[in-house]
């Protein structure tokens, strides 16, 4: 909510200023898209970090077994995970971020 209020008062549409960070993270993101369909099943959730090779997710089939599991390309951050619960081979499952560096307003 903080952001929408950021947003609002900088374009003069509620009272207020905008409230900026000390620092901001810069990333770079990746793609993850499912070779296997089935169910999708979320270990990590958006903002959480992970080392090299963390499971961020797997994709099983309906007795539960897992099919393929979708780890971390590398150290960095998790950005966005599927909602959806099936998915199709090419789907995409999960966008992560190597952090690459911060910036200062």
């Amino acid at each position: 909510m903080k952001s929408i209020r950021n947003i609002l008062g900088s374009l003069g549409l509620t009272d207020g200023e905008a409230e900026l960070r000390d620092t901001y993270t810069t990333v770079s993101g990746t793609l993850a898209r499912s070779a296997a369909g089935g169910f999708f099943v979320a270990h990590a959730e958006p903002g959480e970090t992970c080392k090299e090779g963390d499971r961020i997710a797997t994709i099983t089939d309906h007795y539960g077994t897992t099919l393929e599991e979708v780890s971390a390309p590398q150290d960095g951050i998790v950005l966005w995970v599927r909602r959806i619960r099936t998915v199709r081979p090419g789907d995409e499952v999960v966008i992560f971020g190597e952090v690459l560096g911060e910036i200062r307003p």
